[in-house]
């Protein structure tokens, strides 16, 4: 019977092990980084591919890398396959129509490795004497990496190159941005002067009119109060009149 319970409780272990390393999940990230991030009109860029934060299981890791490559054809000359390099025993393929781009090895990688390296040209006529510079990415999106067992997804990725003109100045630019700030910045004081001066002479009129008008309701006061007395004087003065005259009498 001890047997019996020993050889079930050995299978049950194998089948929890194999049931844990088939279900363990799998994961990657990809890295797209250009040689520098700042060109001319017609100059070259190389950006490089990379898979990385690699858990492949209990695989012998990854041997395949798809994804859509995408980026501005009216920045940069169309791509072909002449434009990939292969790096690391990795074997780039290259659709124009479709933009896909799907990348082999005989070597399976378990840990970082940099897998292709892509030529972008940039084109002539991208910027002008009102746009120095102009940013724009190359992304690569829809990424899927596959082991000899199991297929996983990843997370899109971007970067940004700027195209800049041939009497691009980053420091005169920094000093316009700063120049416009101070402008900005004089603009905003001056406007807040105005105001404050404005509700002052405001402020001011408001008080003129209500001392006019106080001084005028005083005066109004007054005079009344000097007819009130002149009325009140002749009053006395025709009653005392009245008193010594005959017609009292």
């Amino acid at each position: 019977m001890k047997k019996k319970y020993l050889k079930t409780a050995l299978v049950v272990f194998m089948l929890t092990i194999t049931i844990t390393n088939i279900v363990r999940a799998i994961s990657f990230t990809v890295t797209l980084t250009p040689q520098k991030t700042t060109v001319k009109e017609e100059e070259t860029v190389l950006v490089s591919l990379k898979i990385a934060n690699i858990d492949a299981g209990s695989s012998e890791g990854f041997s395949e890398v798809t994804g859509t490559l995408t980026y501005d054809t009216s920045v940069f000359e169309a791509i072909t396959q002449s434009d990939f390099e292969r790096l690391n025993n990795w074997k780039p393929i290259y659709d124009a129509g479709t933009n896909k781009l799907t990348l082999t090895s005989t070597i399976a990688a378990k840990t970082d490795t940099s897998i292709c390296q892509i030529t972008f040209n940039t084109k002539k006529g991208i910027t002008d004497e009102t746009k120095k510079s102009l940013a724009t990415k190359i992304q690569f999106t829809d990424v899927v990496g596959k082991t000899e067992d199991q297929d996983k997804t990843a997370s899109d990725i971007a970067t940004t190159i700027t195209i800049v003109a041939e009497d691009y100045d980053p420091k005169a630019n920094s000093l316009n941005d700063t120049n416009s700030n101070m402008v900005l910045n004089v603009n905003n004081n001056v406007n807040n002067n105005v105001n404050k001066n404005v509700n002052n002479v405001i402020s001011y009129v408001e008080n003129v009119s209500k001392a006019d008008e106080d001084i005028s309701n005083a005066g109004v006061e007054d005079t009344a109060l000097i007819l009130l007395i002149i009325a009140i004087a002749v009053s006395i003065g025709f009653y005392i009149k009245f008193e010594k005259s005959d017609w009292i009498q």
